[in-house]
């Protein structure tokens, strides 16, 4: 009797078996993105954290002068937009300051051989010390190269060539979107090649994506009819709130827009309010998702159909609504920069970032760099 079992009651089970396996396999394949909050403390990392994880923030977090931990960690799956499939496993580290102690820890965890092409960095800057932007950018653009040269091995330069030919192509191919409210298909054109402009992506080498984070930018404007130091920020510069305060905040972003476009870097100012917080997440996970760049054709070969990146970044640049810009990488060049305000002159300010990158004269006193122009801009506030 034995003999005459049909066979196919066993089916089932190898079916069975088969789906579980599927199932193990494809959730090992959730790739990995990861998100480096670079910046001072109490500058707001923390509410930056949580809203790309799209969690609340802790009271525990709240207080950024905490030291308990080298590194701050939390993770999310990132979902896609009908919350049916997970796509990828979002890690979020906090950097508490750049102290060494800090910064040395972050190749064990993010080893750029490995990490480069799913990591974006953030770097956060205060508006309630604004003084303080140029010199904490060049703390953390520097580390960044450092970062992304890891051992200099064979292999790792591939990584890296790789990955700036990405960034390069996604700049290059930068198309406004048409409207704030409805999503377009898609933000990449594949037919036009445009040439990057002056002072644009010279330096990044490796192609990583950056956004710069103005946080509290809500406190632009507060500020009394002092002139003096105020926690307020620019509130202490200046007495009210007329033509020269608007020039001195102008003059600051325009000084930060000439160095993002250096880096191939995207700038966001940001308070608390959820609707500014949203338009960085999405922008985040647009530069994570950023398709890599075609490879030649050979010749006689078809053109593969181009990769779609599954966040499509619809919201329209915005450079005057003081409190929440932005500036997709790829958007802005010189004109545009210069359209802000008459006399500033960008190729000025570039060359002047590279006086201070020179390790040689950044000790000299006669020497003008970024450094020494701003704080003729931004007079120092800090507590002595």
């Amino acid at each position: 009797m034995e003999g005459s079992r049909p066979a196919t009651p066993e089916a089932p089970p190898e079916n069975l078996w088969s789906s579980i396996l599927d199932s193990v396999s494809s959730s090992r394949s959730i790739p990995s993105k990861q998100v480096l909050l670079l910046g001072p403390a109490s500058s707001g990392k923390s509410v930056l954290a949580s809203a790309l994880l799209q969690k609340p923030v802790s009271e525990e977090s709240k207080d950024e002068t905490r030291s308990d931990f080298a590194l701050g960690y939390d993770w999310a799956d990132i979902r896609d937009d009908g919350d049916e499939d997970t796509l990828a496993r979002l890690s979020v580290y906090t950097v508490p300051s750049d102290a060494i102690a800090y910064t040395s820890l972050m190749p064990h965890f993010l080893p750029p051989r490995a990490s480069l092409p799913h990591t974006l960095v953030m770097i956060v800057l205060d508006w309630t010390r604004p003084w303080t932007f140029v010199d904490n950018l060049q703390t953390w653009l520097k580390w960044v190269e450092i970062w992304a040269k890891g051992d200099g091995s064979r292999d790792l330069d591939i990584v890296r060539e790789e990955n700036h030919e990405r960034l390069q192509h996604h700049l290059q191919h930068y198309t406004e979107p048409s409207t704030d409210a409805v999503p377009a298909t898609s933000n990449i054109s594949s037919n036009t090649v445009l040439p990057l402009g002056p002072g644009t992506l010279t330096h990044n080498s490796a192609g990583v994506p950056i956004i710069v984070v103005c946080t509290k930018s809500d406190l632009i404007d507060e500020g009394n009819d002092l002139v003096g130091a105020s926690s307020s920020g620019m509130g202490g510069m200046v007495k009210g709130k007329g033509g020269e305060w608007e020039e001195r905040t102008d003059g600051v972003m325009q000084v930060l827009r000439t160095i993002c476009l250096k880096y191939g870097a995207s700038l966001f100012y940001t308070t608390q309010q959820p609707n500014t917080l949203q338009v960085l997440r999405q922008y985040a996970l647009h530069l994570l998702f950023i398709p890599p760049a075609p490879s030649p054709m050979a010749s006689g070969s078809e053109a593969p159909a181009p990769l779609r990146n599954p966040f499509v970044f619809h919201y329209k640049p915005n450079t005057l609504d003081r409190d929440r810009i932005v500036i997709p990488a790829g958007w802005d060049s010189w004109g545009k920069i210069g359209v802000l305000r008459e006399g500033f002159e960008a190729k000025v300010w570039g060359e002047a970032w590279e006086t201070d990158l020179d390790a040689d004269v950044i000790e000299s006193e006669d020497h003008s760099g970024a450094a020494k122009m701003y704080k003729s801009l931004v007079p120092d506030q800090g507590a002595k």
